[in-house]
């Protein structure tokens, strides 16, 4: 049986199309990683910035009582 030309380079053409869907493959998964990193990320951030009204009270307190003490020092 003989391979024609047309043959060896449809052959050739479905190795580099495999070859780019790896490729391609891997740069989706490094991508979707990325992804997780950076919702994690935005979670910690959300979190913080929930954080914040309870950390300005805790100052303003901390400001009040350090006042009253001088106040009365």
């Amino acid at each position: 049986m003989d391979v024609t030309a047309a043959e060896i380079e449809r052959v050739r053409t479905l190795v580099e199309r495999d070859r780019l869907l790896e490729a391609e493959a891997a740069a989706i998964e490094a991508l979707m990683e990325r992804t997780a990193v950076l919702r994690r990320r935005s979670g910690e951030v959300v979190a913080a910035i929930d954080a914040l009204p309870d950390e300005r009270e805790a100052v303003e307190r901390a400001r009040s009582d350090a006042a009253g003490r001088v106040e009365t020092a």
